[in-house]
């Protein structure tokens, strides 16, 4: 009996495994990133960190020089419709 049951167990948990797998990688979308893309990012994550370490070494953050760097899109390209009444 208790053999069956380790079997069991182990078809289960292999199984389990198997659809995680499967789900992990279905639900990943794979897309071209321009080099221009890669620069913004890579621009807007060494403001992150810059930001994480002022706030780390207890300095505060100029709000006004960080307003002034964000880049607002206009609501024609943001996709944005506004809700039916």
């Amino acid at each position: 009996m208790e053999d069956t049951e380790s079997l069991l167990a182990f078809h289960v948990k292999r199984f389990l495994i198997v659809q995680r797998g499967q789900l992990l990688f279905t639900r990943q979308q794979a897309r071209e990133v321009t080099k221009e893309e890669q620069e913004q990012l890579g621009a807007a994550s060494a403001v992150q960190r810059q930001q994480n370490a002022m706030l780390m070494s207890g300095q505060k953050i100029d709000v006004n020089l960080a307003l002034t760097q964000q880049v607002l899109t206009p609501v024609a390209q943001s996709g944005y419709t506004p809700m039916s009444k």
